[in-house]
């Protein structure tokens, strides 16, 4: 930010004008404090030129300066560029820096600068400028060509102090510094100037009104003034001297704002924390009638809930000792099952045993049919009357088949073996006829005297009919295991009553067991809404001991702060107050720190005094009795 009054305008004016003419040069003579540079890069931007300055670091030296002249020289000279070079005295750490200085102010040329290929290079580079100008291109015209564009476009402007000896011994060294340029000095800044200053850089400080806002603008160049004469009187009483700069006035003005902001921004944050916390003490205070309410509604709830887990608890042991004794019920079911299916397995082991012994009976008698044939069996129903002995073997045959008929002849037989396939079909069918216990005892009894005549035998009947011998080995095994089924069959009903028991026994277990299976879910669910219960009761209980903790606590903190909160609220008032006070306090603190520190503890007290009454009559808020800035600013 730039801000221009008159003094500053002609500061603008004068460079400009030097500026915008052929070979202009400036040497501003000035405090560095005074800061010339914004006047010059302003007409610099009028004049549309660009600025170029050089940075000095540890290992700068001549030879680093002759490259950056060598640049600006060939900006200038062959490309025409418009240059303001900006230099101080303060770059110079060669004295020879100077000599190349001072021939250019003097006639634009700096012998020995370009080396010959550089100087060719340039002369080559303007053969087309020089021969538009209506001159021949010889090397010494487009050199001379060269430095007239090089005076024309590139400009100096020169910063010395003339605080020292420097600036006198080198004005009488290099005379160019003087004949060839625009001497502008920078004298020290007026009144109207610094209130300007002031008036624009304070224009975004919050203040309280618009007559602080002036108490505060126009502070600040009496205080830089009073400083001043002080600064005068010192020197008289104390042979010291104290310099005050615009930047002494400018860093004034900075601090101030830093330390106002600073200030008002802890003071706010401070009332803030204690009102913050004085809120809370006064919600506590409301809060404490609730948590009373709290605690006494929750002590009910939890009697309550403890009473539901009791009611709970003589439920579930109700039910258990009810599935307890059912579990008992279906233990004793449970062995009796296991004595019945022991009885049932032993006895299916014995009939099956018998039945096997019966089987090599049945497969005596299957094989004494397979010995039979329509052949031999056509044969002997063909017989008009049959061999001796084999009438009584399809007697017993007729018996087993018929159940015994009046009619044993052989007619009968024949008729019987008339259908061979059929006849064949009902002796293999009849050992299920036996297991079906459709044979009566008498049918077979009223073969047994037959059975026990002598030639009732396979090898002596054979000789006499082989469809006869296959027949009688038929009957003997067949009555056989008639005779060891009809030993089976008692022990067969016993095992199918033994397995009616088991049955019987299996459901009225299964019926226990299910009995059981839905006490235990009964009891589970009872177990389920208990621990339910316990929990909710117990996490009532903590509700309980967590509100009553809570009420301990906050009686604790009111009590512990009941005090506190009285002196909270002063205290808010006094910061209050405070804030108020605060832009005079901090004004006179800054311009304390920025201004009295040179001085002995007189001088200071004589300033402070000064500007206390300057405040005071502008109706400055300022905290009562005050009597030193840093007071001010350590409160």
């Amino acid at each position: 930010m730039l801000v221009l009054w008159v003094q500053q305008a002609c500061h603008v004016l004068s460079p400009h004008q030097q500026l915008s003419s052929r070979a202009g040069c400036l040497v501003l003579i000035t405090l560095p404090c005074l800061l010339p540079f914004p006047c010059c890069r302003l007409a610099a931007y009028i004049c549309g030129y660009t600025i170029v300055t050089i940075v000095i670091s540890g290992n700068y030296s001549l030879n680093n300066f002759r490259e950056d002249l060598q640049k600006m020289y060939k900006r200038a000279g062959l490309k025409g560029e418009g240059l303001l070079f900006l230099f101080t005295d303060s770059q110079v750490v060669d004295e020879r820096m100077l000599v190349y200085v001072n021939d250019l102010l003097a006639s634009g040329e700096i012998p020995d600068l370009f080396a010959q290929e550089d100087r060719d290079e340039i002369v080559n580079g303007m053969r087309g400028e020089t021969k538009l100008l209506g001159l021949v291109d010889t090397p010494e015209n487009c050199w001379a060509t060269f430095i007239n564009k090089v005076k024309a476009n590139l400009h100096v402007a020169f910063t010395a102090s003339p605080v020292g000896e420097a600036f006198r011994v080198r004005s009488q060294r290099f005379l160019a510094t003087i004949n060839s340029t625009v001497i502008d000095w920078f004298q020290p800044w007026p009144e109207v100037s610094l209130l300007s200053v002031a008036r624009k850089l304070l224009d975004d400080v919050e203040l309280e009104s618009e007559a602080v806002r002036n108490t505060v603008v126009e502070f600040m160049p009496f205080s830089f003034a009073a400083v001043n004469k002080a600064s005068k009187a010192f020197f008289e009483a104390e042979r010291r001297y104290n310099y005050t700069t615009p930047k002494t006035f400018l860093e004034l003005i900075k601090l101030y704002k830093n330390v106002l902001n600073g200030k008002c921004k802890q003071t706010q944050e401070a009332i803030d924390r204690l009102e913050n916390g004085l809120h809370k003490l006064h919600k506590t205070h409301s809060e404490v009638d609730v948590l009373v309410e709290n605690a006494r509604a929750m002590a009910i709830e939890v009697e309550q809930k403890v009473a539901n887990a009791n009611v709970f608890a003589e439920q579930v042991g109700v039910e258990k000792e009810k599935v307890n004794a059912e579990n008992e019920s279906a233990k004793v079911e449970a062995d009796k099952c296991a004595v019945i299916a022991r009885e049932v397995s032993e006895k299916q082991a014995g009939c099956e045993r018998d039945l096997a012994a019966a089987e090599p009976l049945v497969a005596q008698a299957e094989a004494a049919l397979d010995t039979l044939n329509k052949k031999d069996l056509g044969e002997a129903k063909s017989l008009k009357k049959p061999p001796p002995g084999v009438d009584d073997i399809t007697a017993v045959v007729i018996i087993l088949l018929e159940g015994n008929p009046k009619d044993k002849s052989w007619g009968a037989a024949q008729k019987l073996m008339n259908n061979v396939d059929k006849f064949l079909e009902r002796l293999r069918g009849y050992k299920g006829i036996i297991d079906q216990g459709q044979i009566a005892r008498k049918t077979v009894e009223a073969c047994r005297s037959y059975l026990e005549l002598p030639h009732f035998n396979k090898e002596v009947i054979y000789n006499k009919s082989r469809a006869a011998a296959g027949l009688c080995e038929w009957a003997i095994n067949i009555v056989k295991y008639y005779d060891v089924a009809s030993e089976v069959e008692p022990k067969r009903q016993e095992l199918a009553a033994a397995n009616a028991t088991l049955q019987e026994a299996n459901t009225t277990l299964a019926a226990v067991q299910q009995k059981v299976a839905e006490l235990n879910a009964k009891v589970q669910e009872l177990e389920a809404q208990f621990n339910a219960a316990v929990e909710d009761k117990e996490a009532a209980i903590k509700e309980s001991e967590r509100c009553q903790l809570k009420l301990q606590l906050a009686n604790r903190l009111i009590s512990a702060l009941a005090s506190e909160g009285e002196r909270w609220a002063k205290t808010v008032d006094l910061l209050r107050q405070n804030y108020n006070v605060v832009t005079g306090d901090m004004l006179l603190a800054s311009a304390f720190v920025s201004y009295a520190g040179p001085f002995i503890s007189k001088f200071r007290a004589g300033l402070i005094k000064e500007w206390i009454k300057f405040l005071s009559d502008r109706g400055m808020p300022m905290t009562e009795g005050i009597t030193g800035g840093c007071t001010a600013l350590c409160n």
